[in-house]
């Protein structure tokens, strides 16, 4: 299935190297569709310097550099082709270490019984841009069945990997076991059983549906996939361009596999992550481009937590930093399940995942809502009028 993506239109208060840079990551027929656009905010860039540090710290100077470059864009800055032929070459080595390291630990798992589904990573680089030097690696990522988890981790544990301590919730870690190499370089390797802290349920079923591809790894279903980066953004608090380059990228990919609603379906059998999905994919809609149809009967949010999670949303990263963290879980507090306060406040407040200190965290919320009071809800884009008239009232 595809779709004509919406062009986004310029955010109020968005910097131009900022525009340019969403863009640059936006699904391909966004980018064609705004060449002019792209043009003239280039053309407004007085210094490169400026963007080029915009996308070091997204982590996408490799992807939107070469986008820039393989474009006709005129004659950039023989500086800035360096800077992204470098960032392109670093990030090709640490892929050819973590594929390495990949295909041997899946290997080793698959082997004793225990599917394990590579995560993000340098499978992405590969399979969405057809270059890992394309996408920035930092670790590894391995998701097994629940009922494999402690024998996955013993097997790391007795293949020479040195097993990390972690928080740990019914006796088992959050999210994740964390391992690394007692010899060799010090990749970082994290075992999942789930890969958001909403259910599990979504997670078992992302790799019961997974596929051996053309790599010789596990791959995940299109739709599943797409709603996997989205949980992953939303986990983060909908901050930075990494995971919304990849949102676009996949839709690329595999966009006419992707049945109109396949979000939306996937929300409705998953239900304690409903908000969560509507959120990342209003946002990435908003943001992006990327085409409605996946989340097309996601026509309104499910409750009014759930479109002011979409408020808060700030891609850009700008402002306090603290702020910025008491924003990011606040909005894990809004999307959170109904009943899963407790949870949240078990997971953020009380075992520290949160860098801030849980009293800073209360009193910057406030600040944070007072901060989006009056902001159109990013979700009214993907709404049809009467759901518009849910959100907004």
């Amino acid at each position: 299935m595809t779709t004509s993506p919406t062009l986004p239109s310029p955010h109020a208060g968005e910097r131009s190297e900022e525009e340019l840079a969403r863009l640059l990551v936006s699904p391909r027929a966004v980018r064609e569709a705004a060449a002019d656009r792209i043009a003239e905010l280039l053309d407004r860039q007085r210094d490169l310097r400026s963007l080029c540090g915009l996308l070091l710290r997204h982590r996408v100077l490799a992807l939107a550099g070469s986008r820039l470059l393989d474009g006709s864009h005129g004659e950039l800055p023989a500086w800035f082709r360096d800077a992204v032929d470098n960032a392109v070459s670093i990030n090709r080595a640490r892929a050819l270490l973590a594929e390495a390291s990949t295909r041997r630990l899946a290997t080793e798992l698959e082997a004793a019984g225990i599917p394990a589904l590579p995560l993000k990573g340098f499978v992405l680089g590969q399979s969405l841009y057809g270059d890992t030097g394309l996408r920035e690696v930092s670790d590894i990522d391995l998701l097994v069945a629940p009922s494999d988890f402690d024998a996955a981790c013993d097997l790391l544990a007795a293949g020479g990997y040195e097993r990390l301590p972690e928080r740990l919730v019914g006796g088992r870690p959050v999210l994740h076991q964390t391992f690394f190499p007692l010899r060799g370089p010090r990749i970082r390797i994290e075992i999942h059983w789930r890969i958001h802290w909403y259910e599990s349920a979504f997670s078992e079923e992302l790799l019961a549906l997974s596929r051996t591809g053309d790599s010789g790894l596990r791959e995940p279903s299109a739709a599943h996939g797409l709603a996997a980066l989205l949980l992953f953004w939303i986990r983060d608090g909908l901050i930075g361009l990494r995971y919304p380059a990849d949102i676009a990228a996949w839709w690329d990919r595999f966009g006419a596999e992707i049945e109109p609603g396949a979000i939306a379906a996937i929300a409705a059998q998953h239900p304690r992550l409903e908000r969560a999905l509507f959120a990342a994919s209003a946002t990435a809609i908003e943001v992006t481009g990327l085409p409605s149809a996946p989340s097309e009967a996601l026509d309104a949010a499910p409750d009014r937590r759930a479109a002011l999670a979409c408020k808060l949303a700030n891609w850009t990263g700008r402002g306090d930093p603290d702020q910025a963290e008491a924003n990011r879980v606040l909005i894990d507090s809004l999307v959170s399940p109904p009943g899963g306060q407790r949870n949240f406040v078990r997971r953020q407040m009380l075992r520290g995942e949160s860098r801030t200190h849980p009293f800073k965290l209360l009193l910057r919320f406030p600040i944070g809502l007072w901060g989006v009071r009056g902001q159109r809800i990013w979700a009214t884009s993907v709404a049809p009028a009467r759901a518009r008239r849910r959100l907004t009232r």
